[in-house]
């Protein structure tokens, strides 16, 4: 599978898609009487929780709603975690739609994961990314069927 990312210049700003939330840790394990466990809706992957927002936004506006949810829009570092937020979007939403995650090169050379951690995933689609006319700045996961 691969990833394209997708155009979001000034006149742009309206489109909107679907987005996956992450949130940056599951809470602490206090001794040994609490189970970890992601809050009700999200579902854990690994020692991260993700949640599905099935409604339309921008880059920008599913960012800041993931970060008032306490996180950031999800991030992927592996074929099988791509795998698993598509799995995750496709029950969501009964289909592959566009949906926005957290990869952006805005203000940047190289893209980086609004989360903050290292981003090391390179499977994108031939020819991509290429900042098609200096406007593709965000990421999208299930662009036209296809990563």
């Amino acid at each position: 599978m691969q990833i394209y990312n997708l155009l979001l210049g000034n006149h742009l700003t309206f489109q909107v898609q679907l987005c996956l939330c992450m949130s940056l840790d599951l809470p602490q394990i206090h001794c040994c009487l609490y189970q970890r466990s992601c809050p009700y809706g999200w579902t854990q992957h690994g020692a991260r929780c993700f949640l599905f927002v099935n409604s339309g936004k921008n880059w920008d506006s599913a960012e800041h709603h993931c970060r008032i949810l306490g996180g950031h829009l999800a991030s992927f570092h592996s074929y099988s975690e791509l795998n698993f937020l598509r799995h995750l979007v496709y029950t969501g939403a009964w289909s592959f739609r566009n949906t926005w995650v957290g990869g952006t090169d805005r203000g940047h050379v190289i893209w980086r994961w609004t989360d903050g951690s290292w981003y090391n995933y390179n499977r994108w689609y031939p020819g991509e990314p290429n900042n098609w006319f200096g406007r593709e700045e965000c990421m999208e996961i299930n662009f036209r069927g296809r990563n």
